[in-house]
């Protein structure tokens, strides 16, 4: 019989997806009220990795990563997606279309855990109708990627972000900071 025990926490990220027409520092300001400092950010970078969004957000999109200071548990991950589907839309157009698509994830020393709000086979329904899916695993000092794994996120621009959260997380876990 195993042994149970508490699971490191884990950090906190979110991927955000925008038209231009709202400006990064607002996503930012409201991301940051909801969850806390922001530990470590991406630049923002030109989302041309599916067409998934256009009709909705529109063309020329933007992307760009933040991870969040204060670790937490990954059982989080329903309150924190409904809270990101709130902050989405405060962020909607005349039309009600959302301007803004916000994916928070959890970093932990392994693995990099993704929330939705759709069901696969390779996910798993954590509660509140959201479902988390390991997007990539931690090992041999890279982030090796699934058959389900998203485009942008074996991209050096989501890779790299990683790359720097992960050090940062680490170092929270050895008792330092950044």
């Amino acid at each position: 019989m195993g042994i149970i025990k508490p699971p490191n926490p884990s950090l906190l990220f979110a991927a955000v997806t925008h038209n231009p027409v709202i400006l990064r520092s607002e996503i930012e300001k409201s991301l940051a009220d909801c969850f806390g400092t922001i530990l470590v950010k991406s630049e923002s970078f030109n989302f041309n990795f599916t067409n998934y969004y256009e009709k909705e957000m529109g063309k020329d999109l933007l992307k760009f990563l933040l991870a969040f200071e204060a670790l937490d548990t990954e059982d989080k991950l329903p309150i924190v997606k409904l809270k990101s589907d709130a902050i989405e839309k405060t962020f909607l157009d005349k039309n009600e279309n959302r301007l803004v698509n916000i994916d928070p994830g959890f970093l932990s020393e392994s693995r990099v855990v993704l929330a939705s709000t759709k069901n696969f086979s390779h996910r798993i329904h954590l509660g509140n109708g959201i479902f988390g899916e390991i997007t990539l695993i931690y090992q041999n000092k890279e982030f090796v990627s699934l058959p389900w794994t998203f485009p942008d996120y074996k991209s050096p621009y989501i890779q790299n972000f990683l790359f720097d959260a992960r050090k940062e997380y680490v170092k929270i876990l050895k008792g330092g900071k950044k």
